[in-house]
């Protein structure tokens, strides 16, 4: 526990939450060395042990707690944890309406795996879980002819609503979106961007909104990508990025069944926000704001 002599010391924890740790600055023990810690900031130093903070930080890192992403259910409920982490330690609440929270809007997206996939005949080739969020949300569910895009270093000419009622899936050099022009002017039925693991997420917690798509679009998997595109006779190769300087673009016969289901809803995520009061009178009008992050 630190020592303070200050007014008050208000300590907001949010966004990502997370027990700081001080920075160790000493002349002996493990920081032998370094500048010694000024006297007056000894007793707050000195409290601060290694085995208190690896127990803090273990008990962010595992179980229920793991996997913090903003409004996620690990991040509620070690911002619950927190604020039960204050209290001991003597603080008040500071949040709304006498509580330790204080809320902010985020907006969150999730595909809904069990009602998404795309299937030819009764071979599933992608799976639900191998679809990623992109700006639209929604539900979607109809057969679709498939047409196979690899954008390379020159684009092919399309004429207009050259996609209509078709389900595209489009490979790109650099970023592609339901936005780009050339998307656009094809006007496909359903847009699936083809990217590598890193990039499809299949859920979303942010602060702001893109606009949304004109019509359904989610990001899939490349390696899922490539069992559709052997399926409908254009090999497993197409989507190969060594081969990306080239423009591919298959019309295929094949029809698939696509479902999309992409939830969207707002919700709050809570910053974790508490006061401790301070015992100097000739102080009490000055205060001290931390803040600290827990993802």
């Amino acid at each position: 526990m630190v020592r303070r002599n200050c007014g008050f010391l208000l300590l907001i924890v949010g966004c990502a939450i997370s027990q700081f740790v001080g920075a160790a600055i000493a002349a002996d023990g493990p920081y032998a060395g370094a500048t010694a810690v000024p006297q007056q900031y000894a007793a707050g130093f000195n409290s601060i042990t290694e085995a208190e903070s690896r127990q803090i930080l273990t008990t962010l890192v595992e179980g229920e707690m793991a996997g913090r992403g903003t409004g996620q259910e690990g991040y509620l409920k070690a911002a619950r944890w927190f604020a039960g982490q204050l209290e001991t330690c003597g603080f008040q609440p500071a949040g709304e309406n006498g509580s330790w929270f204080q809320n902010v809007p985020f907006f969150r997206m999730a595909t809904v795996p069990g009602d998404s996939g795309v299937k030819v005949g009764d071979a599933e080739c992608i799976s639900g879980v191998q679809l990623g969020i992109s700006n639209w949300s929604g539900s979607l569910q109809t057969p679709l002819p498939v047409t196979l895009v690899r954008l390379g270093e020159k684009r092919p000419e399309i004429a207009e609503g050259a996609f209509a009622g078709r389900l595209v899936l489009v490979q790109a050099r650099g970023r592609i979106s339901a936005e780009d022009d050339w998307v656009v002017r094809g006007k496909p039925a359903c847009l699936l961007i083809v990217a590598d693991e890193g990039r499809v997420r299949n859920e979303a917690v942010n602060r702001t909104e893109q606009a949304p798509a004109a019509f359904p679009v989610a990001m899939v998997l490349q390696s899922a990508a490539a069992v559709l595109a052997e399926k409908c006779g254009a090999g497993k190769d197409l989507f190969n990025p060594s081969e990306s300087k080239e423009s591919v673009l298959v019309h295929c016969t094949q029809v698939a069944d696509v479902r999309l289901k992409v939830d969207r809803e707002a919700i709050d995520v809570p910053n974790v926000v508490g006061w401790y009061p301070g015992t100097d009178e000739k102080l009490r009008a000055e205060h001290i704001c931390v803040g600290a992050h827990l993802d």
